[in-house]
Parts: structure tokens; sequence; C-alpha cells
């Protein structure tokens, strides 16, 4: 696999500095591809910008893809507040993600 590199922001960002890089297509569970839209500024069309973060247990993800992903899982449901997916522990969900094609480097 490619090595992804770490962009680091400018000295006046430090605490926004995450690792980042961009992921070229999410394939679901019926092995289709989503259409993906980002909402971070400067982000090539059709990529998502991934932070990795092993510290958090929910991950967050542009309401269509989270609906998309989700809503076809037996029993699943969305909460309301807050709006949180959820479904039975006995479901599997297999989740496609493709990364490393090209390096994010955001403006600041």
């Amino acid at each position: 696999m490619p090595k992804l590199l770490v962009d680091t922001v400018p000295v006046g960002y430090r605490e926004l500095q995450h690792w980042v890089t961009l992921i070229d297509a999410i394939i679901g569970p019926n092995s289709e591809k989503f259409d993906m839209k980002s909402s971070v500024p400067g982000t090539l069309p059709g990529k998502l910008v991934a932070v990795f973060d092993s510290g958090f247990s929910l991950p967050r993800v542009p309401k269509p893809i989270g609906d998309a992903l989700y809503s076809n899982i037996p029993g699943a449901m969305l909460g309301s507040n807050p709006k949180v997916w959820g479904f039975s522990c006995k479901n599997e969900v297999n989740l496609t993600l493709s990364l490393g094609h090209e390096l994010f480097c955001p403006s600041f």
C-alpha cells in the first residue's frame, strides 16, 4: 500500500491538527458505490475527507451516506436526539473504503 502522508496545518491552527486523507470511494453492503459530496472546502469532486481518530466511537459521515448505509439494515432505526442510527449487534455490515489515491492539502 502507498504511504499516506500527513499534512501539517499552519501554527495558528495547530489545535485543529488531525491525520486526514481522502476517501476515493465508499462501497456499501449492496456493492453499490456511494455518491459522495464533501462539505469541506477545497475537496476534490467525488471525494470525502477522512479524519483518523481512534478515540471516537461514533463515526461522523454525511447524512446521505449514513442513510444509504444503515437504512437497509433490518430493524435499523434513526434516533431523534442525537441523530444516530441504531441496530441489533446481530447484524453484520460490510463497507469498503478506498483511500490514498490523491493527497488532501487544505488551504487555511
